[in-house]
């Protein structure tokens, strides 16, 4: 686990070793981040300015072929997205794709739901999770916060309407904002 690594710094290098003292990962170009909060440490390295993800014994998971690189969850962190040439997919701890379809954008946005993102393409907005299911299609303007009832305010072609957590329409999109 976590708490049973140490960080190691010489200069802007980094490593990790044991409480014993014992070499984990030797002291290079990591960008060392603990990307999990289970009981599995997960660390990013950094290579040529691209991002993987390597284990705290050293395998690589997920070689470093990625501008930028998070867990879909940090709750459940099986699945991470990943940034390649401009374009978003999601991948599992294999390096397999879980998402093949490219995004413009896939991110938190501003849902308070853990295990969704929020995916952006062609300038329209929708959900999906971790698995590549669809919540809400991409055909969305706009996609608010979910309140305590679980609903988001949507726009969509300048009108307004609620969707909830399972994306189904709840109060038409027929409004004017």
């Amino acid at each position: 686990s976590s708490k049973s690594l140490l960080y190691l710094t010489r200069g802007d290098k980094k490593g990790i070793c044991d409480r014993k003292g014992n070499i984990v990962l030797p002291v290079e170009n990591y960008f060392v981040s603990v990307l999990s909060k289970s009981n599995v440490s997960l660390f990013k390295k950094e290579q040529n300015g691209l991002f993987g993800i390597v284990t705290p014994d050293g395998k690589t998971s997920i070689p470093p072929e990625y501008e930028k690189i998070a867990p879909f969850s940090y709750v459940d962190p099986t699945n991470y997205i990943v940034q390649k040439d401009g374009k978003w997919v999601v991948v599992d701890f294999q390096n397999n794709k879980v998402i093949d379809t490219h995004y413009d954008e896939i991110k938190d946005y501003n849902i308070t739901t853990k295990t969704s993102k929020c995916i952006l393409k062609n300038d329209k907005i929708g959900l999906i999770d971790s698995t590549g299911n669809f919540i809400a299609p991409i055909i969305y303007d706009f996609i608010g916060s979910f309140d305590k009832r679980g609903l988001a305010v949507v726009k969509k072609e300048d009108r307004y309407g609620y969707i909830n957590t399972t994306g189904e329409i709840v109060i038409d999109i027929k409004y004017l904002g």
